[in-house]
């Protein structure tokens, strides 16, 4: 770059409304790593969810932040304008808060992959705080969009809600209030599974953008329940005064409150005077089917006896088969002992000390190369689904010394290492091989909501 062109960026950089505290010598790193990049009024600026993709701040223009609720419908969570960052969630969580940024105008801005600021991280204090803060308010806003709650509240109000939030964040296994405790706040779920116990039996589960504590604030009663961390969980907090607030100057606010009210007080005395249902939660729980979107289950009344032909297909593409039959029953569906692709608080991916296993941007949990076999990951998995596997490798001369083996008609040597390795879903290939090679159908990935509809 030349040094006018370089000068002119470390000037543009500074002088942006969010970054005029950036010290010269970040400034220099960022523009000497950052790519220039310009984007018409109109187009699409899709945000991906791999350490490989992009962070960007914006030197001019407008855009519209687009985030997708909880159906997977996009909305709208506000404008960005000149020195307002966006695809910079990705370096502090696993998911982007984003799905993509549409330019209202055109717009010029500054780009830098992520692998490149993880590398100058260390360089950019003061930057990766700013970054951070922008994510920080960012995901409040989210939160708050994909309450259906708060879907009557503009897009302002929502902002200015965002504000007085507070974040915390719990433990797996730990209590966040008991049943019969005072009520004090409105939570909101940012990220995480919650069970819902009443005398010791769990009734219901909350994930990300669930809402709850709604009950003891409206009828000023104490919780009718206990709250129990599944995952590691995020929440918002809302103070009971601000939410008292927002009651008196939104009555449909809670008409939509005493909606949900009596819809799971409802529930809870169905599940309560219900055993079966009692079985089928207990078990979901036991297993983590509420951990992931999908599911892989038969209904062995379809399957031929002793059928085994779905281990056997991932067993024959893979090495070793990455799913066990007759984990668990469920009514007339056996559940099968495979990766759940934990949303959130996977066990596997705490504990592996190379961060080897990443998301993909279909969905699935990976194990990339960087495995070196250490294992943690195998005795980390609550659900067996994590096995070790012993693979074979070239050895690593080049291909004039294979040959002359060949001519010598020697073997060429192939290394073990061993592995982990769990069902990715058959990432990487166009069909999956067990549901592919099923002759009756038996064998399904199915919704965690079509398979508990209740």
């Amino acid at each position: 770059m030349a040094p006018l062109a370089l000068n002119l960026q470390i000037d543009a950089l500074r002088n942006l409304p969010n970054l005029t505290e950036l010290p010269i010598n970040e400034a220099t790193i960022l523009a000497r790593i950052g790519t220039f990049r310009a984007f018409a009024a109109g187009d699409t600026i899709p945000i991906a969810r791999l350490r490989s993709s992009q962070c960007y701040v914006i030197l001019s223009g407008l855009a519209d932040t687009v985030i997708l609720d909880r159906d997977g419908e996009p909305i709208s969570i506000g404008k960005l304008a000149e020195g307002d960052f966006f695809g910079n969630s990705i370096f502090f969580s696993s998911h982007s808060l984003l799905y993509a940024v549409q330019a209202q105008s055109q717009i010029f801005a500054l780009q830098w992959s992520i692998e490149r600021l993880h590398e100058k991280k260390q360089h950019l204090p003061v930057f990766m705080r700013l970054i951070e803060a922008s994510y920080t308010q960012r995901r409040a806003i989210s939160a708050l969009s994909r309450v259906p709650l708060f879907s009557h509240v503009s897009v302002e109000e929502r902002i200015l809600l965002a504000a007085q939030l507070t974040r915390q964040e719990f433990g797996r296994n730990t209590v966040i209030f008991e049943q019969g405790s005072a009520g004090k706040a409105l939570y909101l779920i940012e990220q995480g599974q919650i069970a819902v116990e009443q005398h010791g039996m769990i009734v219901a589960t909350l994930s990300d953008g669930d809402f709850f504590g709604e009950m003891a604030l409206l009828s000023a009663t104490p919780h009718n329940a206990t709250l129990r961390c599944l995952t590691p969980t995020r929440c918002l907090q809302l103070p009971g005064a601000v939410f008292a607030e927002q009651v008196a100057q939104h009555p449909s606010l809670e008409v939509a409150v005493r909606r949900v009210i009596d819809e799971r007080m409802h529930h809870s005395e169905r599940v309560r005077g219900d055993q079966t249902r009692q079985h089928l939660i207990k078990v979901a729980v036991r297993y983590g089917m509420f951990r992931g979107s999908h599911v892989l289950v038969r209904q062995p009344a379809q399957c031929p006896p002793d059928c085994r032909i779905c281990e056997q297909a991932c067993a024959e593409r893979f090495g070793q088969t990455r799913m066990h039959l007759n984990a668990a029953k469920l009514e007339e569906w056996d559940i099968t002992q495979s990766c759940r692709q934990c949303r959130v608080g996977a066990e596997c991916v705490e504990a592996c000390p190379e961060n080897a296993i990443q998301w993909d941007d279909n969905g699935a949990l990976r194990i990339t190369d960087a495995c070196t076999g250490c294992n943690e990951c195998v005795v980390a998995c609550p659900y067996d689904a994590v096995e070790s596997q012993t693979i074979y490798l070239q050895n690593q001369h080049g291909p004039l010394w294979q040959l002359w083996q060949r001519m010598q008609k020697q073997s060429v040597q192939r290394q073990p290492k061993t592995v982990a390795s769990k069902c990715d879903l058959c990432a990487g290939y166009d069909d999956r091989a067990c549901l592919s090679q099923c002759p009756t159908g038996s064998l399904q990935l199915i919704s965690v909501e079509e398979l508990f509809p209740f």
